[in-house]
């Protein structure tokens, strides 16, 4: 399973995560310079059961490190397609099959999901997502310490950033956490930056996409790598797909 600490996560650069569905073409997923993906349920095109196993279970062939995400709260980033039973269910179907669920921490079932899964061998990100501005230190520190209490393994805490003192805000956060499992991101153009910095703070993913973008300021991939390569000089040497 991949190490989800790290002594410095900035020493290699920034570990990229891809946000997948159910269409992506495998041969091409297999060459891409990636080193985790994060199976959106939400956006597969065929959110069937079936469905779901077959694209887990293929994704997984490639022998990267796999995050199952349903998001079914428009306040978190999803839609409202998926009630949380079935959801509850995409993620006994996948939990034996990926190496981390994505749950927010707003969710109505988020205490059934730790209980069910957290030490059954596939760990739990706890998230937690503003599309309406960055909360103040004080509050991004309250979303931390809960998400931890509540039994996530990782946090990731993703917030729109309205101007600059946003995105330093969210930047000096995560240097102070920088030796906790913490994925931050800054939203929106202002904060597109992070996707590149914010792991050179200590934020232990950024993600990316191929086609759509999952989130406001999202980089695509060939730019996200291009910047890691000029920025990052021990990046080509830290993933085996990176070369």
């Amino acid at each position: 399973m991949w190490a989800w600490n790290r002594d410095d996560p900035a020493e290699d650069g920034p570990r990229i995560a891809l946000v997948v569905t159910d269409h992506e073409d495998q041969a091409t997923l297999a060459e891409l310079p990636v080193d985790v993906l994060e199976l959106r349920v939400d956006r597969f095109r065929d959110q069937s059961m079936e469905r779901i196993e077959q694209t887990v279970k293929r994704l997984g062939q490639l022998g990267l490190p796999l995050i199952v995400t349903v998001r079914n709260d428009p306040a978190e980033g999803g839609t409202t397609g998926i009630n949380d039973a079935t959801k509850l269910a995409i993620f006994e179907l996948a939990a034996p099959l990926v190496d981390l669920i994505d749950i927010e921490w707003s969710s109505p079932i988020r205490h059934r999901v730790v209980k069910r899964f957290r030490g059954s061998g596939v760990a739990i990100l706890m998230s937690r997502h503003d599309f309406g501005g960055t909360p103040g230190r004080e509050e991004l520190e309250t979303i931390y310490a809960a998400c931890r209490e509540a039994g996530a393994d990782l946090v990731k805490i993703a917030a729109h950033a309205n101007a600059l003192d946003d995105f330093f805000r969210l930047l000096n956060f995560t240097l102070d956490h920088r030796r906790d499992r913490l994925i931050t991101i800054s939203m929106g153009a202002l904060g597109a930056l992070s996707r590149l910095v914010f792991p050179a703070a200590g934020s232990l993913l950024t993600y990316t996409f191929l086609d759509q973008p999952a989130a406001p300021g999202q980089v695509p991939l060939t730019d996200l790598v291009a910047d890691c390569r000029r920025y990052y000089p021990n990046w080509n040497k830290a993933g085996a797909n990176h070369t």
